[in-house]
């Protein structure tokens, strides 16, 4: 799990997440999947990730935003921008 996973886990979980995994890096091909199971311990997860998000958030949302500035990040990024539904 990368530093950026450990801060974003709080807002990941509380807002249902998902978790986006590309096959094959040359073709849009990707599997999309619940980050977290949501039928064990649901109500005390729930409690720590409010707990924890006035702090996370911000350090996650920093963490996100250095992240950026990497090349690969920036390709995958717009990768997943490009063959993704608008929502509107």
């Amino acid at each position: 799990m990368s530093l950026l996973g450990i801060f974003s886990h709080t807002f990941t979980f509380l807002f249902a997440g998902k978790t986006i995994s590309v096959n094959d890096p040359h073709m849009f091909d990707c599997k999309v999947a619940q980050s977290f199971d949501y039928d064990q311990v649901f109500w005390v997860k729930t409690l720590l990730s409010l707990i924890a998000l006035p702090v996370a958030e911000p350090l996650g949302a920093s963490f996100k935003g250095l992240a950026y500035f990497s090349s690969e990040v920036r390709e995958r990024h717009n990768k997943i921008q490009k063959h993704s539904m608008p929502l509107i």
